[in-house]
C-alpha cells in the first residue's frame, strides 16, 4: 500500500465559527492506481490533498507513505520528503514566465540536490512524453495554455514522486486539451508506477480513473 489515510479530521477557525472540513475521512491508494475525488465546492478536496501533500497538518488522524507516518516529520524534513515523494499539478501552472520549458522542470529536480546532467536528461525525456520535444528552448510565457500545463506536469514528476496529486488539473483548458492532459496523467502513473489522486468537477474525467470516490460531508462516501 502506498498511500494509507485513516480517520482523518481537520478543523478551521475556533469557538462559535469553528467549522470542521474533514470529519473522519479515509483513504488508500496503491502504486500505479488513479484514484478521482469529487465532490461540491467546500467539501474538503483541496484539503485533503494538501494534508496528504504535508502543506498542512491534520487536527487527528494519520497518514501513512509506504507505512511510515509522515505526521512526525519536522519542516526540513517534510520539505524533503515532497520533494523526493510528492508530485504536485495545479490548475494554474505557477511556471516562472522568463524561463524556458526545460529550466522550469528542472528546478525541483536541481532543489533536491541531483546532478544538473542528470536532471536536464530525464528533463528532455519527460517534455518529450508530454509531447513538446520541439518546445523545450520556449519560454514559458511563448506557450498556449495546454502547453503551458504540459510543462507544469513534467515538473511535477521530474523526481519520479510516487505519489502525484492534481487538483483541477483540466479546470482552465478546453474539452480537446483536457483530454490531452488525461492521456499524459494516466500513461504517466502507469509508466512511473505512481499513485495518482485527482480532484476535478469534471465527472467524465473522474470516470475514468480506477476509481472514483465522492467526499461528502466531510468523508468518502
Amino acid at each position: 500500500m502506498l498511500l494509507r489515510v485513516e480517520n482523518l479530521k481537520k478543523y478551521y477557525g475556533s469557538g462559535s465559527s469553528k467549522i470542521e472540513v474533514l470529519k473522519g475521512l479515509s483513504l488508500e491508494v496503491d502504486r500505479g492506481s488513479i484514484v478521482s475525488l469529487i465532490g461540491k465546492s467546500g467539501s474538503g478536496k483541496s484539503t485533503l490533498l494538501n494534508l496528504i501533500g504535508t502543506l498542512d497538518t491534520p487536527d487527528s488522524g494519520e497518514i501513512l507513505y509506504d507505512g511510515v507516518s509522515i505526521l512526525g516529520l519536522d519542516d526540513k524534513k517534510k520539505a524533503r520528503f515532497r520533494n523526493r515523494n510528492i508530485g504536485f499539478i495545479f490548475q494554474a501552472h505557477y511556471l516562472l514566465p522568463e524561463f524556458s520549458s526545460i529550466e522550469n522542470v528542472m528546478i525541483p529536480g536541481l532543489i533536491s540536490g541531483e546532478k544538473e546532467s542528470h536532471v536536464r536528461k530525464r528533463a528532455e525525456k519527460l517534455l518529450e512524453m508530454v509531447g513538446l520535444k520541439d518546445r523545450v528552448e520556449f519560454r514559458s510565457k511563448d506557450l498556449s495554455g495546454g502547453e503551458q500545463q504540459r510543462v507544469a506536469i513534467a515538473r511535477g514528476v521530474i523526481n519520479s514522486p510516487g505519489l502525484i496529486l492534481a487538483d483541477e488539473p483540466t479546470g482552465n483548458l478546453d474539452s480537446e486539451n483536457s483530454e490531452v492532459i488525461r492521456n499524459i496523467l494516466w500513461n504517466l502513473a502507469r509508466e512511473e508506477n505512481s499513485g495518482l489522486i485527482l480532484v476535478t468537477h469534471d465527472l467524465n474525467l473522474a470516470e475514468k480513473a480506477d476509481r472514483s470516490l465522492s467526499i461528502v460531508d466531510g468523508v468518502v462516501s
